[in-house]
């Protein structure tokens, strides 16, 4: 298996020659005055934007993961369980109306929680997005409903969302714990709705994501919303990630539309690299089948759909129960759940809540997989580049 840093290094070697060409080229253009054709010319700066952004990406070694799934798929909850702290908004509480980014910090002096607000004008955005999605047919009664509420509550406290636009700097705060911001970011999310109706983006830095590199989790809205700011910003994600984090309930093994979309976008930016060989498949909720012959024959179910997806990324995942096994569940998991059933549970069906196994399998990947993934990219990169040059 190739190892990562020996390859980053070499395939950023290979961009760095293949861009430098490419500029010689158009410089050479200029200079003799010779014409690029237009269709060339916006090829040419297409993949000169690609090969450029996978350039700075090596250099900084970054490695961005993408997590997605429909709304009320445990998202949250996901990344709350890898956390080791209920501090992101869970699946009772929604918060589709906000992109969160959890970073890797270096150290606990690193640590910072920043909090950006829509504009003005990007309310307004919103609200015209809202009612547009109430007009479609696409929606459940449930999904207008929500959107519903979201469209009255911004309407009747707009005054009050408009006072945080004004916060162009946004809201910063460091820490050193955790649990020091938890207070603060559950009130701005749960408790003051104006507040979290006017929050475009957490970015949360942390040392409880690996430090020995610049590691990024996106927390996307979901596809199914019903608003197309979210699904820009799903789609912008998917294009521009390393891998893939995709939260599917385990009973419902079976894949809807905007679950093939979502999964369409990830497949078609580079027809190189398949969703196969960058996704981690995580049923979440996995506690919610009865016995172990349920969760078999759901499991299998669930393969069928992912033939070309390895099973060690496949992974059962009961967030509840890893939170309330390692001792640090909120008091609304606590009255959601009872330690000794969930541990009965899960024996029962012959599983473990799944958490060591999904680091673990992240972590192969980001030192090792990702390798074989970076080489695929590089030679598109270079074969696209070189076949435009000849032309």
């Amino acid at each position: 298996m190739a190892n990562w840093l020996e390859t980053c290094q070499q395939q950023l070697t290979r961009l760095e020659k293949a861009s430098v060409l490419a500029d010689k080229l158009v410089t050479l253009s200029n200079k003799t005055e010779v014409d690029i054709a237009l269709d060339l010319a916006q090829k040419i700066n297409i993949e000169q934007t690609r090969l450029n952004q996978q350039i700075d990406r090596l250099r900084v070694n970054r490695f961005e993961v993408a997590v997605i799934g429909l709304e009320k798929a445990g998202k949250s909850a996901l990344l709350n369980a890898w956390l080791g702290q209920e501090i992101l908004p869970s699946a009772r509480e929604r918060c589709t109306f906000t992109s969160t980014e959890i970073w890797s910090a270096q150290t606990e002096q690193d640590q910072l929680l920043s909090i950006q607000y829509y504009s003005k004008e990007e309310i307004t955005k919103l609200q015209h997005q809202r009612r547009d999605a109430l007009a479609s047919a696409l929606l459940s009664d449930k999904e207008k409903k929500e959107i519903q509420e979201d469209y009255d509550d911004t309407e009747k406290n707009l005054s009050a969302i408009h006072e945080f636009s004004r916060q162009k700097n946004g809201f910063t705060q460091a820490f050193i714990d955790i649990s020091e911001i938890s207070e603060h970011l559950q009130a701005a999310i749960f408790k003051n709705r104006a507040q979290s109706l006017a929050i475009k983006r957490i970015q949360l830095k942390t040392v409880r994501l690996r430090s020995d590199r610049d590691i990024i989790f996106h927390d996307v809205p979901g596809f199914n919303s019903g608003i197309l700011m979210h699904a820009e910003q799903a789609v912008h994600r998917l294009k521009n990630c390393d891998a893939i984090i995709y939260a599917k309930e385990m009973k419902q093994p079976s894949i809807t539309g905007p679950e093939k979309d979502m999964l369409l976008v990830a497949d078609s930016e580079d027809p190189t690299i398949k969703v196969a060989n960058k996704i981690f498949v995580v049923l979440t909720q996995a506690d919610a089948l009865d016995d172990a012959i349920d969760f078999k024959d759901t499991y299998e179910k669930h393969r069928a759909n992912w033939p070309g997806v390895p099973e060690r990324r496949m992974i059962p995942v009961c967030a509840r129960a890893h939170l309330v096994e390692s001792g640090i569940p909120s008091e609304d998991t606590l009255r959601r759940s009872k330690a000794a059933d969930d541990k009965l549970k899960l024996k029962k069906i012959g599983i473990t809540d799944g958490m060591p196994l999904l680091k673990e399998a992240v972590n192969f990947y980001i030192d090792h997989e990702r390798a074989e993934v970076l080489k695929k990219k590089t030679l598109r990169c270079i074969s696209q580049q070189y076949s435009l040059l000849r032309r």
